[in-house]
């Protein structure tokens, strides 16, 4: 309702959208009791509208003028059938062509006929609106543009952010992406183009490739060069006592990430006990929120994983969720401080156990691989849409009662592949991906009853190898690649107790890759430290105690000195410890 001189008049009701034809002529029906409401309905609902129409294919400069004309009067009470052409795109390819693709300053006067009838006192109104707008058009008007960024550098696992010279334009969407070999976290906000990066490592150089994208799926890209070094540290490797933030009733899987983006290392933590993620917001010096904020995510949440699956710029999460009978993962969309939407829930297939966030057919949108822990086994390829979205699941074979999964890229030809734990057969399914978002029938490496899986470079000569955590045994296993996709047979190296988890650091600063391994022996809990000589070999484990039943690691920077600290989800004492790198005096 509006009122108008003390009077309440009801809105006016339109028929359709008002749509442009070919030559930028509007049409549009609706009724109203006012022509003073019609004004305002017109100012506050049509007008945007034609603005978005010219928007979608050229760059509004300024509106000049919207006027009302002459008024007319009719008998009829009904609306007018409305066509619903398509917009005015091919005017403007036209003015593109005569200009031979350069810029053209374009003047347009659409000229819409509105037609109203009055249900009361059956008039026709009809107002001759005059829209003139100037308008920019170029070959380049539906494709974004993108500023140009500078090689960045910066020590290992640390956060910074990377600033074009010019705002983006023509965006809806930003991706980052950078080779497999990179571990740390990408997020680009589409209005400003800035480039966030979240725990950086392993130390090593990387092409960063920045990719915009329009409605209509027009893409534009930029790269830059990241630089990731390493800093000489303390000798002998050494952690603080844990000190523990409980999370939920049986915290499974832990992230990094930064999620209220103030340039300090936060955490997520899937919790199956009690279905939530739980977030940790970091301090820049080592601590964390004691009461961590909690969002629901589904039924027993088993893992979780950080993206920006809307290309907004905010980190989001992927959590599987074991649902019965059919098995979900559901998508929170990061927002602003931190905080995150309702989820949204995709198909999973029957038992969703991992996730892992790739860009498996190479369109520059977040894709998810989903490992699923049944017999037999599969893993699901949900494609993204690049605005929060998946379609349905496409399964291949993997094997059987898989825990997790992992992306490289094998056999080097710049398509991404997975490596996936198995315990039938038992060992570590390879599957190498065709780009398309298809991928090959599993190649099984041997090993003993694996259930954590993460790739390195873990003798230096440029071709990823893998490492598994065996779950029956005090061992992780360690497969050299040959950089065509194919793996030595392990070699097995002791832990202390059986082996839950497994992840990549450099906890030395001597620039070759180490080994944290999470596991458990009569009471005894431990986060262990295999140093690594470069040569794919590993020295003996150094234990440093956590809570109780560790599970899940992840190294980051939590208080921003260089150096390599650790995050362990405690299956049975309900908390994450929180280990940081430090030099001890004595």
């Amino acid at each position: 309702m509006t009122r108008i001189g003390g009077r309440l008049y009801p809105e006016p009701v339109a028929s359709d959208e008002p749509r442009p034809d070919e030559l930028g002529n509007w049409d549009f029906a609706c009724r109203s009791h006012s022509d003073r409401v019609l004004a305002a309905f017109l100012e506050r609902n049509v007008r945007p509208i034609f603005s978005r129409y010219a928007a979608n294919s050229l760059d509004i400069i300024a509106v000049k003028s919207f006027s009302f004309g002459r008024i007319d009067l009719g008998t009829a009470p009904t609306l007018l059938p409305q066509a619903r052409p398509p917009a005015p795109r091919s005017l403007v390819t036209r003015e593109q062509q005569r200009g031979n693709g350069k810029d053209l300053d374009v003047h347009l006067s659409i000229q819409s006929r509105i037609t109203i009838r009055s249900r009361a006192s059956a008039l026709q109104i009809i107002f001759s609106v005059t829209l003139i707008l100037t308008l920019l058009a170029s070959a380049a008007v539906a494709t974004p543009v993108l500023g140009n960024y500078p090689n960045t550098s910066l020590s290992l696992s640390t956060d910074t952010t990377v600033t074009p010279d010019a705002a983006p334009t023509g965006t809806t969407c930003i991706t980052v992406s950078t080779s497999t070999d990179f571990k740390g976290t990408f997020a680009g906000d589409r209005t400003t183009g800035v480039v966030r990066i979240t725990d950086a490592h392993p130390a090593g150089s990387y092409t960063v490739t920045v990719t915009a994208s329009d409605r209509d799926g027009a893409t534009a890209t930029k790269t830059f060069a990241l630089t990731v070094t390493t800093l000489v540290t303390c000798q002998p490797v050494h952690f603080a006592n844990a000190v523990n933030y409980t999370t939920g009733s049986v915290p499974n899987s832990v992230a990094v990430g930064d999620f209220n983006g103030d340039g300090k290392q936060d955490l997520v933590v899937a919790d199956t006990g009690s279905d939530v993620v739980a977030i940790l917001f970091g301090d820049g010096a080592g601590k964390f929120n004691s009461y961590p904020r909690l969002y629901l995510a589904g039924y027993n949440a088993q893992a979780v994983a950080v993206g920006d699956f809307n290309g907004d710029g905010k980190q989001d999460l992927a959590v599987p969720n074991r649902t019965v009978p059919d098995g979900t993962v559901s998508i929170l969309l990061g927002k602003a401080r931190g905080n995150f939407g309702l989820p949204l829930k995709f198909t999973g297939n029957i038992a969703p156990q991992s996730v892992v966030v790739g860009d498996f057919n190479k369109d520059s949108k977040q894709d998810l691989a989903v490992v699923q822990n049944s017999s037999p086994g599969s893993v699901s390829i949900l494609l993204g849409d690049g605005r929060g979205r998946f379609g349905r699941p496409t399964n291949f074979s993997a094997g059987s009662n898989s825990d997790e999964i992992a992306i490289g890229d094998f056999n080097r030809d710049g398509n991404q592949d997975l490596a996936i734990t198995s315990i039938f057969p038992n060992g570590i399914e390879v599957l190498l991906g065709d780009g398309t978002g298809r991928f090959a029938a599993p190649t099984t490496l041997p090993t003993s009853a694996p259930n954590s899986v993460a790739v390195g470079d873990f003798n230096g000569d440029g071709k990823q190898d893998i490492a598994a955590s065996n779950s029956d045994a005090a061992t992780v296993s360690v497969m050299l690649g040959d950089g065509a996709g194919n793996f030595s047979p392990a070699t097995n190296f002791a832990t202390d107790g059986i082996s839950n988890a497994v992840a990549v650091g450099d906890f030395n600063g001597d620039g070759k890759q180490d080994l944290a391994v999470t596991g458990n022996v009569a009471s005894k809990y431990n986060a262990s430290i295999l140093l690594g000589d470069g040569t794919g070999n590993f020295g003996a484990p150094m234990d440093f105690r956590v809570g109780d039943y560790p599970e899940d690691i992840a190294v980051g920077d939590f208080n921003g000195d260089g150096m390599q600290d650790l995050a362990v989800t405690n299956g049975s004492s309900g908390d994450i410890s929180i280990l940081l790198r430090d030099c001890p005096t004595d």
